[in-house]
């Protein structure tokens, strides 16, 4: 799916399990124009939506990571509503830290950390020695001697799941990219895919959000929320700048018909 013509092809390229139950790696290569030579190839890995709580554990974390196999993404994302109950926090950054990305894991807010102890969700994470929140806030990895941008937007607390995009939002969009323009690549971790028009009006190459679950029931071809959102599903372009909406890996209601539950590799290439 593209908001304007796409510059290049998209790949896309799914591995299924066996069990429909569980999720599905997606690969996807986005062609990025100009892209700096030295990050030509960079993969970066997407949970969102794992709703780690009631009736998803740990272990369901565990075996969507394992999907991506012996060659882990070497930037790992985590793009909000991972979990639904705070006491569990601390195993899923585990998880998410024996992925051993070489060049960081990254997380950001979604709406329903907020239902719960956000505050401790944040203390959490920020005691992690590898996992990296980023509520609203941004930061920069070096790869290959390229300076990489990864700046994560909130999701307000208080805020409903459809609301539409306002100062608040654009005041965290423009936190977490401060001090993005010298970089040579900008990734953005936003929970509701609707801040990608802010974003990308700000130069940033790639989006990650999820927070629709791709509708979770698409029983006729269309998932039955799409009318709230602006970005619904899969993959969108404006000019250079990418959004990659994630299905999300888990759920917080046990039904999915015609969206199955991903874990997402994409790799970034220059065109």
């Amino acid at each position: 799916m593209f908001a304007s013509a796409p510059m290049a092809k998209l790949r896309e390229v799914v591995q299924s399990t066996a069990d429909t139950t569980a999720p599905e790696l997606r690969r996807v290569a986005l062609p990025v124009p100009g892209l700096d030579r030295r990050l030509d190839g960079l993969r970066i890995g997407q949970v969102s939506d794992v709703h780690v709580g009631a009736l998803l554990g740990p272990d369901h974390l565990q075996r969507a990571l394992a999907l991506f196999g012996r060659a882990p993404p070497e930037v790992m994302t985590a793009t909000g509503d991972l979990l639904d109950d705070p006491r569990k926090a601390r195993a899923c950054f585990d998880l998410l830290a024996a992925q051993r990305a070489p060049y960081g894991v990254f997380y950001s807010l979604g709406n329903h950390e907020n239902f719960q102890d956000r505050d401790h969700i944040i203390a959490t994470a920020r005691a992690h020695d590898t996992v990296r929140i980023l509520v609203n806030e941004e930061t920069t990895v070096t790869v290959q001697g390229a300076t990489v941008h990864v700046g994560g937007v909130d999701f307000p607390v208080g805020q409903g799941a459809t609301a539409p995009r306002d100062d608040v939002n654009r005041a965290g969009v423009a936190a977490a990219t401060q001090r993005s323009v010298d970089a040579d690549l900008r990734i953005a971790l936003a929970h509701h895919p609707d801040d990608f028009d802010e974003l990308a009006s700000r130069g940033v190459e790639l989006t990650l959000s999820g927070h629709t679950h791709g509708g979770q029931i698409a029983a006729f071809g269309q998932g039955l929320t799409s009318r709230w959102f602006k970005y619904f599903y899969g993959h969108y372009q404006q000019g250079r700048s990418h959004l990659w909406v994630s299905g999300g890996t888990g759920h917080s209601f046990p039904l999915r018909v015609g969206v199955p539950m991903e874990v997402t590799e994409i790799t970034l290439r220059r065109v």
